[in-house]
């Protein structure tokens, strides 16, 4: 399989997992994340490249986010 080939089938189940995600549990999730006065993040191998990911975003939008096992991060409280 070629790279465009694998990119159309990952970009086509992305709707699926989104329909599968009830609304009211995503509301919940925005609630929670906006309320947070402080957001740690924590993943290893490519689930940690995600999560890094989403922390960056998370950043971007004006949420205090850290990554845990950063030399940055402060001790949770």
């Amino acid at each position: 399989m070629n790279l465009s080939a694998w990119l159309r089938r990952d970009l086509e189940e992305v709707p699926a997992i989104l329909a599968a995600i009830p609304d009211a549990s995503a509301d919940v999730l925005v609630a929670a994340l906006l309320a947070a006065p402080r957001i740690y993040v924590v993943g290893l191998g490519r689930s940690g490249l995600i999560g890094r990911m989403f922390a960056m975003r998370l950043i971007q939008i004006g949420r205090e986010t850290h990554v845990v096992g950063d030399v940055k991060t402060p001790a949770i409280a």
